[in-house]
């Protein structure tokens, strides 16, 4: 390994991976190999644990816990973020999912969350079914009452929404069959 690029490496520690692997760059780091010298220096230096390390943290955190409750997941992820070095919440968690699989073991599930992220389908889906045969205008109408940070885009989503709307109306236009 070039000396420039540990050095680069060395020198921007506290401005975070990405400047760090674009000083790297600069010091003549090939572009292939830059994540992956990052991750071999980050060992080196004590940073991160190697992956065997990480396991064994896992382990022994893990065998022999009951992992199906909240309380006794999240604990594991406080412990493994406390034991291994670079591990963030996410990381950890991912981790003993990972372990659960392997050795056959049940582990804590987060619930579906009840409400989406943008309250709209439901208000238009709940809006179509009061009013199956509403009108383009009434749908715009219906865009523009959402507050406004759930109105991204409205002229993306209209088409697709209006689409919708119209295949409704055919349905409930269409003669009973039977």
């Amino acid at each position: 390994m070039d000396k420039k690029v540990e050095k680069a490496f060395l020198d921007s520690l506290e401005m975070g991976q990405d400047q760090a692997k674009l000083n790297m760059l600069e010091a003549g780091c090939p572009f292939k190999s830059v994540t992956r010298l990052y991750n071999q220096l980050s060992i080196k230096y004590g940073l991160i644990n190697t992956p065997e390390e990480r396991a064994k943290i896992v382990n022994d955190v893990c065998r022999n816990k009951n992992l199906k409750a909240k309380r006794s997941f999240d604990r594991a992820i406080t412990t493994i973020q406390s034991r291994g070095s670079g591990i963030n919440e996410k990381s950890a968690a991912s981790l003993i999912r990972a372990w659960c699989r392997r050795n056959n073991q049940d582990y804590y599930v987060a619930p579906p969350r009840k409400k989406t992220r943008n309250p709209f389908k439901q208000k238009f889906y709940q809006a179509l079914l009061d009013n199956p045969m509403m009108t383009e205008k009434e749908l715009k109408a219906l865009i523009r009452s959402l507050p406004v940070r759930y109105r991204k885009n409205p002229t993306k989503e209209l088409p697709r929404w209006n689409e919708m709307r119209s295949l409704v109306n055919q349905i409930v236009e269409r003669p009973n069959e039977d």
